[in-house]
């Protein structure tokens, strides 16, 4: 995938070794308000979702960025829709 980059910032596909900052970030009760979630997610679950995150945004209807400092430090991933 094509890495989008800014001068402080890139954003690049989620990989198999992002699942602890997934976890992390999906089980933190102070942002599901933002991210919609009410339940807290597995770790296999998480695993079973980044191992299918290759398929096309148009069949899963998702698409999930990590956003990385220039030292390749995840700090969040985003959600954008797709266009219909």
């Amino acid at each position: 995938m094509l890495n989008l980059k800014g001068e402080n910032i890139y954003l690049r596909a989620l990989e198999p070794q992002d699942l602890d900052f997934l976890y992390h970030l999906e089980n933190n009760p102070e942002i599901w308000e933002i991210s919609g979630t009410t339940a807290p997610y597995s770790k296999h679950v998480l695993q079973l979702y980044l191992e299918n995150a290759h398929k096309d945004i148009y069949e899963v209807k998702q698409l999930r960025l990590c956003i990385c400092n220039l030292k390749g430090s995840c700090l969040l991933y985003t959600s954008p829709s797709p266009r219909d």
